[in-house]
């Protein structure tokens, strides 16, 4: 049954509560919409007769009828009750969300506390949101898509910039968007399970310049510098800053682009990866303002102007420059059925590296048109010289240089028929260019017939373009919208290298590489969105035809491959209650591999990896399906979540590793083999209202089966991975902040089958923090960091970091005084156990010790 409610003045009401009573017993409530409308399901197997139906809401006077059999659609007139309520003042001091259709709405001030300085910190305390090491948000498990700044998307996925420079107070609440769906014009149209966040900015803060200005200085000649200008009105919003410091600040992380795999998945262009690199340096569980030794700068630049309603333009763009030491040395140890390889390495290095990027974005999101374009140009270059000891001496400096240009275009109108059409084109142009030089010469026995040599220099360069545009076409009818999609997209590749001077196994050729990559791809779609009242359903059915041509004339080589791919989606989200539901996903996706699983000649990729393949074209298929579910009580501001999922990947070659004294050789060779993985996840989130702080739990256990060929043998390989983590976030008072973080994880590798005997290591972490006011001008804080390791056949290693800050603010001034000391026990060498599948590494990285600042802020 249905209905509609007015007012004396036939004007609607809304929010009226309506309540279906037999007996005085409620079957059934809702509440009218924002027109005054309302729809009631009615109990099965109940005569009308017996039920009566009462709308009531404060300042009206209560209305009831009487339901008759043959009616189903009623109407009300609610008179206004003249009598004059007394006023009634209420204090409410436990915080409370609000929840309207999809949108749950946090109240900034009910979490925060005056330790809080920007945004970020009072997100972490948010019952439901979790926010990572990166700066990585997620609701209830899932990581958003979008960080809006009243309603805006001024940042993409770089939205870092956001939660470490917008200052708590004016953001007057947050709001948690659920099955969001960016594109107004495919709003119920088609299905989204996405979820994003949108900062609602305080009026007061709309109409000023907004800023943060920072700079200090200390002991070993360290300087720290943040100096920004914010604005967020209606018309105009930016975030503007520039930084610099030598702290252990890592200015590289407000650059994260934290949904890069959509952003991939959209534009379907599998670039190249790098040949030339260097050792991986990040101490395992330890922060990097720990161990960075740094000096850096960047200068960013984000504003976007609304020229007129759903109309915007946007420009994004930075300069960086940043120059960082290392020092470190490991033992690896490759733990294979017949013996155990050792290596041991011992590298200081220095690295300067440059960066500049823009990107220009014009948008027009309106209900019936939708037009976007992305214009992006990025540059990069790197120095890196290291001077290595492993079982030799030598010398190598690594020269990196990065091109990226590229133009994404979207459009979408309606027809005469109601119906939409899409038009998309992307185009990329790439370039990817690498140079080592090792001085003296490494390996002569292999590179020189066992003559000691003077230099050995390996470059490569991968230039490269590509082109993808489709036209879609969707028709929306009722609560199912059909689309079809056809396309097509082509990626042209050039893989040159060489190794000189070399006469790597007495043939100069086999160290070069001249690579022509060329594919083509033709593909059609059809997709299927059903939207029901409590489920969604989106069936994609994608079929492409692949034709790929490689040539390099050093080795004859030729090959092609013709195919026809066929990988489907399937997404079903069933609502089981309000605030409840389960959601169970398939995909299929088979594909061919990158250039760099192609090229036939040796590349000397670092100082111990020398790498090649067969010419096999290489090819996989991935297959996983995922259950979930979801549960949200917003009012008592509980969340719980939980996630299984289970994937397989067929690959037609493996990669053969064979260990020699003083490095490895790489090849893929053709031998089919599988992967597979499972992986269990629960989540829950609670606020404990006594406490004033927010409890986060995290549970998750991974079992993953692959197979390594290592020495001519191939070996079974399981890996197993549990890990247990408890955070607390507490405000006890608006003068008193705890935090706590304990993380427990586990590896455990079983070879062959032997579970009684695997290889193990285990990590536990735990973090404190303590934030005072002692009164409204002075705060003190202090934080404790433990870390525990421990691997099967070495000896455990526990370390203790303790970091004080003290902050004074001027009374009835702006400006604000820090000290801080980082590392007070002055830890200078810091040791890890790691563990990947058979390697074992055991390594030791110098610290900056300890670090003592003064700080002057300044607030606009």
């Amino acid at each position: 049954m249905s209905g509609k409610v007015t007012d004396s003045l036939n004007k609607p009401l809304s929010d009226v509560s309506l309540m279906l009573k037999r007996n005085n017993i409620i079957l059934a409530f809702k509440s009218s919409d924002d027109k005054g409308f309302f729809t009631i399901i009615l109990p099965p197997g109940i005569s009308l007769d017996s039920l009566i139906l009462e709308a009531s809401i404060l300042s009206y006077d209560k209305q009831v009828v009487n339901l008759h059999k043959n009616q189903l659609f009623y109407e009300f007139h609610l008179k206004e009750n003249a009598n004059q309520l007394a006023t009634i003042n209420v204090k409410n001091i436990r915080p409370v969300l609000k929840v309207r259709g999809d949108t749950i709405s946090y109240k900034t001030s009910d979490f925060s506390n005056n330790n809080d300085r920007v945004i970020g910190d009072v997100l972490r305390r948010m019952p439901g949101i979790s926010v990572d090491k990166e700066g990585k948000i997620a609701f209830n498990g899932k990581s958003i898509s979008n960080l809006y700044i009243d309603g805006d998307d001024l940042l993409d996925d770089k939205y870092n910039i956001a939660t470490k420079s917008i200052p708590n107070g004016i953001v007057n609440q947050v709001e948690v968007l659920q099955n969001h769906q960016p594109v107004k014009m495919l709003k119920d149209k088609v299905v989204s399970d996405k979820v994003a966040i949108n900062l609602k900015i305080s009026d007061g803060a709309k109409l000023r310049l907004i800023g943060n200005e920072t700079i200090g200085a200390g002991v070993k000649d360290l300087y720290f510098a943040d100096m920004n200008a914010m604005m967020f009105s209606g018309k105009f919003k930016g975030i503007n800053y520039l930084k610099a410091n030598n702290t252990a600040t890592d200015l590289s992380e407000d650059l994260i682009a934290h949904n890069t795999g959509d952003y991939q998945k959209r534009i379907d262009n599998n670039k190249p990866q790098p040949l030339l690199f260097l050792p991986s340096y990040a101490p395992a569980g330890l922060s990097r303002d720990k161990y960075l030794r740094n000096n850096s700068f960047i200068f960013n630049v984000n504003n976007l102007v609304n020229l007129r309603k759903d109309e915007q333009l946007k420009i994004n763009a930075y300069t960086t420059f940043d120059k960082e030491n290392r020092d470190y040395s490991s033992i690896t140890k490759i733990i294979l059925p017949s013996q155990t390889v050792i290596y041991r390495d011992g590298q200081n290095t220095h690295l300067t590296s440059r960066a500049w990027n823009v990107n220009f974005n014009y948008l027009l999101n309106k209900d019936k048109y939708y037009l976007s374009n992305s214009f992006l140009f990025n540059k990069s270059n790197a120095d890196n010289i290291s001077n290595i000891s492993s079982g030799i001496d030598f010398s190598q400096k690594l020269q990196n240089t990065r091109l990226d240009i590229s133009n994404e275009f979207n459009l979408m109108r309606y027809t005469k028929q109601s119906n939409l059409y899409e038009i998309y084109s992307y185009f990329n142009r790439s370039s990817i260019k690498d140079q080592s030089n090792f001085e003296p010469g490494i390996y002569p026995e292999i590179f020189n017939q066992g003559v000691p040599f003077s230099y050995l220099m390996q470059s490569a360069h991968i230039p490269s373009w590509f082109t993808n545009s489709y036209f879609l076409y969707r028709i929306p009818k009722g609560k199912l919208t059909q689309s079809y999609k056809t396309g097509i997209s082509y990626q042209n590749q050039v893989l040159l290298s060489q190794l000189s001077p070399s006469i790597l196994s007495g043939t100069i050729d086999s160290s070069r590489n001249n690579l022509t990559w060329q594919k083509l791809k033709v593909y059609g779609e059809a997709s299927y969105d059903w939207i029901f009242e409590k489920a969604k359903i989106s069936l994609q059915l994608p079929v492409s035809y692949q034709q790929m041509n490689l040539t390099d004339t050093n080795y004859s080589y030729k090959p092609s491959l013709k195919r026809l791919f066929f990988n489907p989606y399937f997404l079903l989200k069933y609502y089981v209650g309000k605030e409840s539901d389960f959601s169970l996903t398939y995909s299929m996706r088979s594909d061919i591999g990158t250039i760099n699983e192609f090229y036939r000649g040796y590349v000397l990729s670092s100082f111990r990896n020398l790498n090649a393949n067969d010419g096999t074209i290489s090819q996989q298929r991935n297959q996983s399906v995922a259950l979930g579910y979801n549960y949200k009580e917003s009012i008592s501001m509980f969340f719980t979540s939980v996630f299984v999922a289970f994937s397989q990947v067929h690959n037609n070659n493996i990669q053969s590793q064979l260990y020699f004294n003083n490095f490895q050789k790489n090849v893929m060779i053709p031998i089919p083999y599988n992967t597979s993985s499972w992986l269990i996840n629960g989540r829950m989130s609670k606020y404990i209202y006594p406490l004033h702080s927010t409890l986060t739990a995290n549970l998750s256990y991974q079992i993953s089966t692959s197979s390594q060929f290592q020495n001519n043998i191939l070996v079974p390989v399981n890996v197993i991975i549990p890990m247990t983590e408890l955070n607390i976030e507490s405000s006890l008072s608006k003068k008193i902040s705890l935090s706590y973080n304990i993380n427990l994880s586990r590896y455990r590798t079983v070879v062959n089958g032997n579970f009684a005997n695997p290889l193990k290591t285990g990590q536990l972490t735990y973090k404190a923090a303590l934030s005072y006011n002692l009164f409204d001008q002075l705060t003190l804080a202090c934080e404790n960091s433990f870390f525990h390791y421990n691997q099967s056949g070495s000896e455990s290693l526990n370390y203790n970091f303790l970091d004080a800050k003290i902050k004074y603010r001027l009374f009835k001034s702006r400006l604000e005084l820090e000290g801080t000391a980082k590392n007070i026990l002055n830890i200078e060498h810091y040791s890890t156990r790691s563990l990947l599948e058979l390697t074992q590494t055991s390594s030791t990285y110098e610290l900056p010790g300890r670090m003592i600042l003064l700080k002057a802020n300044f607030s606009l």
